[in-house]
């Protein structure tokens, strides 16, 4: 059995990750852009006006939804827009601040999702932690730091980083949920513990929530959980009825 980390172990590795996943995202922001960027960008800037003028109808972004996009979007145009206005630059409100050629808020709109995606490394690993030991959550964490699909998507203003972030935060906290309901030396599928709702439940729910909110491809989380409670029900069915049969 693995020896649990001391309190100095469990904020350095986080710390040290965080700056690992940032390392590689965050050189170069303003050095290209991408196809796609320019239509989210104004899509976004679409959501965020009409929010903030009270049209809440044409926050509407059709089938993608692009709603946590928006949000990224916005929270990293409002620091560069904050930050110009202190500095006397920016003299335009941030309804029209926000719809200024892409080029000159490129690195605004990206910054937040390399901060999300470094996050969720770090969440990665205290997640695994718990699944598992410190070594497979270390492992698993900087083989998705510097994974080369998941970095290029984590770096551009777009809906495939922050999909991935909700939905990996997602089954994981749910799969706690699932080893909380079967602590004990046999999980009966009936008890009151293994059917309760857990912080974890929650906390999956909200990133299975959030990632619908990304992208046309979240709901995925939704059969996908219930595939996977279903198996572990049947699992720990199968258990019980052989511990009844041994006893």
């Amino acid at each position: 059995m693995s020896r649990e980390p001391s309190a100095v172990s469990r904020l350095v590795w986080p710390l040290a990750l965080f700056s690992l996943a940032l390392a590689p995202r965050l050189p170069g922001l303003r050095l290209f852009l991408t196809t796609d960027e320019p239509f989210f960008a104004d899509q976004a800037a679409n959501v965020v006006t009409a929010l903030l003028r009270g049209d809440f109808g044409a926050t509407y972004w059709h089938f993608y939804p692009g709603l946590t996009m928006s949000w990224l979007d916005g929270l990293g145009v409002a620091a560069q827009w904050g930050l110009e206005s202190v500095r006397g630059v920016a003299a335009e409100p941030f309804t029209q601040f926000i719809r200024r050629d892409i080029l000159e808020l490129l690195v605004a709109l990206r910054l937040p999702y390399t901060l999300l995606s470094a996050l969720f490394v770090v969440a990665l690993y205290l997640l695994v932690r718990r699944l598992s030991d410190q070594r497979v959550a270390l492992l698993a964490a900087l083989l998705v730091a510097f994974d080369p699909f998941f970095l290029a998507h984590s770096r551009v203003a777009h809906g495939d980083g922050p999909v991935t972030v909700f939905l990996g935060v997602a089954v994981l906290a749910f799969a706690l949920h699932l080893q909380r309901g079967a602590a004990g030396p046999i999980a009966d599928p009936r008890s009151a513990r293994n059917n309760a709702v857990s912080g974890w439940l929650v906390l999956s729910a909200i990133c299975g929530g959030l990632a619908a909110l990304t992208k046309s491809p979240g709901p995925v989380i939704l059969p996908f959980v219930i595939l996977l409670g279903l198996g572990d029900w049947a699992v720990a069915g199968a258990r019980l009825a052989l511990g009844r049969l041994g006893a």
